[in-house]
């Protein structure tokens, strides 16, 4: 939000300037959205053998649950994921404001679907102080998870389980925010893509 103030900053001496610096960002920020739609161009029809059901789910550390995007960010996360190739999915509980225990998802998404032979399960974990190594190592001995952890690795589904930074994915307020998104959330699906270089820094697989 600081940036896109200054960067559109109405003082008159700098107005020039600031809208100019203002259009030549977006303008670099729309090259790099339509260099992602443009490698999942054939991949976003609902027949693509490419199509990948996501379920993005954010731990909540200090309540030990986990909460569905759709409670936690609203329904724009479905269309970044959308214009990727998958489709969302969402476990809600409304009773709960979509806050559950790891061990609760387990049944909602071992459900064999041929339609969707490949699962992304995205788990968002969000710590003030974790890099993403940190986070990893979290999913693999916090044995909260280990439930998931197996039917992940014994699933006759193709399950993949993914963490993912949540301070800096689909939660940071910047302008670089969808980009950086929608450039993971490709990373994530594609793997045989191009990568963008967020592996290792914004996302990693659970292994």
């Amino acid at each position: 939000m600081r940036i896109a103030r200054e960067l559109l900053s109405l003082d008159n001496e700098n107005e020039g300037r600031h809208l100019s610096d203002a259009r030549d960002l977006i303008r670099f920020l729309d090259a790099r959205v339509n260099v992602v739609l443009d490698m999942c161009v054939g991949r976003r029809s609902s027949s693509s053998s490419e199509h990948k059901l996501v379920l993005c789910l954010q731990w909540d550390e200090k309540w030990s649950l986990f909460q569905c995007m759709k409670h936690a960010m609203g329904d724009w996360v479905s269309d970044l994921v959308s214009l990727v190739g998958g489709e969302m999915t969402y476990y809600v509980d409304d009773e709960h404001k979509g806050f559950f225990h790891p061990d609760t998802i387990i049944s909602s998404i071992i459900t064999p679907n041929p339609a969707t032979p490949i699962i992304k399960l995205i788990l968002i974990i969000k710590h003030p102080h974790w890099n993403l190594q940190q986070m990893h190592d979290h999913v693999l001995c916090d044995k909260r998870f280990d439930n998931l952890l197996q039917v992940a690795t014994t699933s006759p589904l193709s399950l993949h389980l993914v963490v993912a930074h949540g301070p800096r994915f689909l939660s940071r307020p910047s302008p670089f925010l969808i980009v950086e998104s929608l450039e993971t959330l490709c990373e994530i699906l594609h793997p045989e893509s191009q990568p963008f270089g967020h592996e290792g820094s914004l996302w990693c697989t659970v292994e």
